[in-house]
């Protein structure tokens, strides 16, 4: 996003010597820079006593954290009288204990997808922060995370609503929470499936959270109830099914060797193999254990068993068999006879290697020519067609960033540079649907006509450019035309580009970098229904049309005065009242 690169270039400033405000920067990817009123965080930020940017609580009214954060430690902007206004990435992961404490001018926080635990009092004593929308990843939010004042738009059966009843607080549903339906990736070959509140890992080697600090299932952390692992799986990382609340048991396979004592929270049934990690992790943390079936009393396990015997044992004394029969290992493995060169294995005898190196080496391979036993393979030959062009540089797509205002229709626009030469480009754009509806797009530049694009509308849009002749040109090469919800509250909503591909006059494919943006939704003037700028009766009037159900256009974020998320008679009372009084 652009804000992330301003956040890039505030701290390359000072390292220039150019006039900030305030910056610093440890050896970690840790940074923060103060511009005037709005503060920038980028990097994991460490708990404190003190943060460093504390010295600011009073003047700061823009909070923007960058990409890549996965939490808010606890207490890291408490009291910060004069902040309105935060951006929080779509990383995060933990908002922790009285991270926002008494911010009493804190107006607005976009929740985001895949935020799993909200910490105790966390917004407490926020009391104008306005209607907060609750993802269905909130698993877990503690004793008096928001003021008794705030408003919570949040799932039925859901974290939010539970903790509405037992907080206090109002609660509007935003729709009913069911159980997802889901499956994915992990590590390098590892699949997961949820279905039904069950979740089913298959694969090998270690569970650990990605380099953003999350799982693929993060999302999915309320839905839940049960956990199975594969064999074949050794480690459990930290957090891997922390603020589960729903999840009562997790099945571990014999392979499992590490569990990290945080990879979990609550009173779970632990299902595992007696002996193993997963059982030394039931006694270490008070949990109901229940033990699968012993070595003795499963064929596979004793075979396993049996391999492992075999594998330790020393090698026989007697290495001759002149007769050249299969000799039997203790474990009853069978091995090659010992003087048969070209059958005995190296684990057998040493034998067969030693002949073969008495053999002479042939220097080359004729074609057509079977390679006997024991000779050295051909070095594989380079391929001379080409996978993939190394163009001298790297072209990028970069979506650029605009405000806006709820209800209104905007324009975005996405440029290339850095174009080594293309003939055809495809990339998905990514956004969140209930917040920005696409509605058209068209093409600026003549060296990327409309009659070349393709532009699907719909819930997966993917945009396809191709045209026979090769084009190094650059700059804006697409502009779409989004409409903002009325509800989308404000804050940023980044549109991103995904699985990005380019190709060349020769067939080639050519790598292409995406860089996201988005747009910025502010608050207009509250009143201002036709977007002038001013609060006339002219907005009054154009309320009342609008309520009445006729054909007008009405800034629905200006018309919301009492911000209960709606715009209904009791806004348009409020403007007549501040018409009177202006």
């Amino acid at each position: 996003m652009m804000k992330k690169a301003l956040c890039v270039l505030l701290c390359a400033a000072l390292l220039l010597g150019l006039p900030l405000a305030v910056s610093a920067e440890e050896e970690t990817d840790f940074s923060w820079s103060l511009e005037g009123n709005v503060l920038c965080i980028s990097g994991e930020i460490e708990t404190q006593e003190v943060y460093p940017w504390a010295d600011a609580a009073d003047s700061v009214t823009t909070l923007r954290i960058s990409e890549g954060v996965t939490e808010i430690p606890a207490g890291a902007f408490q009291n910060f009288s004069a902040l309105q206004y935060v951006t929080i990435p779509k990383t995060l992961r933990y908002i922790g204990s009285s991270a926002f404490e008494n911010c009493a001018l804190l107006r607005w926080v976009k929740m985001p997808d895949g935020l799993v635990g909200i910490g105790e009092k966390a917004f407490a004593g926020c009391t104008k922060l306005a209607p907060v929308y609750l993802p269905e990843s909130v698993a877990w939010i503690g004793d008096r995370a928001f003021d008794v004042s705030a408003v919570l738009n949040c799932y039925a059966g859901s974290a939010g609503q539970d903790y509405v009843a037992d907080n206090g607080g109002t609660y509007r549903q935003t729709g009913t929470h069911a159980l997802a339906s889901a499956k994915g990736t992990w590590g390098d070959a590892g699949t997961w499936t949820l279905e039904n509140g069950a979740l089913v890992l298959s694969g090998s080697g270690a569970i650990v959270c990605g380099t953003d600090g999350r799982y693929p299932w993060d999302a999915y952390r309320a839905d839940i109830q049960t956990v199975e692992l594969g064999e074949g799986i050794t480690e459990l990382g930290k957090d891997a099914f922390a603020l589960c609340r729903k999840l009562v048991k997790l099945s571990f396979p014999q392979s499992i060797e590490n569990i990290a004592d945080s990879a979990l929270d609550g009173r779970v049934e632990v299902v595992g193999f007696t002996g193993t990690a997963a059982e030394t992790f039931a006694q270490n943390r008070g949990l109901s254990f229940t033990a699968v079936e012993t070595a003795e009393e499963t064929g596979e396990t004793e075979t396993i068993a049996a391999e492992t015997e075999a594998t330790e044992a020393p090698a026989p004394e007697e290495t001759e068999n002149s007769e050249g029969t299969l000799t039997e290992t203790e474990a009853g493995e069978e091995i090659a006879p010992t003087e048969t060169a070209g059958q005995t294995e190296p684990e057998a005898t040493e034998a067969a290697p030693t002949e073969a190196a008495e053999e002479p080496e042939p220097t080359e391979t004729e074609a057509g020519e079977k390679a006997e036993p024991g000779e050295t393979e051909p070095a594989e030959q380079e391929s001379t067609v080409p996978t993939e062009t190394e163009p001298e540089k790297e072209p990028v797509l970069s979506v650029e960033t605009v405000t806006a205002q709820p209800g209104q229709t905007v324009k975005l626009t996405i440029s290339l540079s850095e174009n080594p030469g293309l003939c055809g480009l495809y990339f998905g754009i990514d956004y969140d649907h209930s917040k920005l509806t696409l509605e058209d797009y068209n093409c600026p530049n003549k060296d990327f006509a409309q009659e070349d694009w393709m532009v699907g509308i719909g819930q997966e849009e993917r945009a396809v450019w191709l045209q026979p002749d090769l084009t190094e040109a650059e700059g804006e090469i697409l502009t779409l035309t989004f409409r903002v919800a009325s509800d989308a509250g404000t804050g940023d909503i980044e549109v991103a580009l995904t699985d990005i591909a380019g190709v060349d006059d020769q067939a080639n494919s050519v790598r292409v970098a995406g860089n996201a943006g988005g747009i910025t939704i502010a608050l207009g003037v509250p009143g201002d229904i036709n977007g002038d700028g001013d609060v006339t009766s002219a907005d009054l009037l154009r309320l009342r049309r609008y309520l009445a159900g006729q054909d007008v256009t009405a800034e629905t974020g200006n018309a919301d005065l009492n911000g209960d998320g709606c715009v209904d008679l009791l806004d348009l009372m409020l403007l007549q009242r501040l018409l009177t009084t202006k």
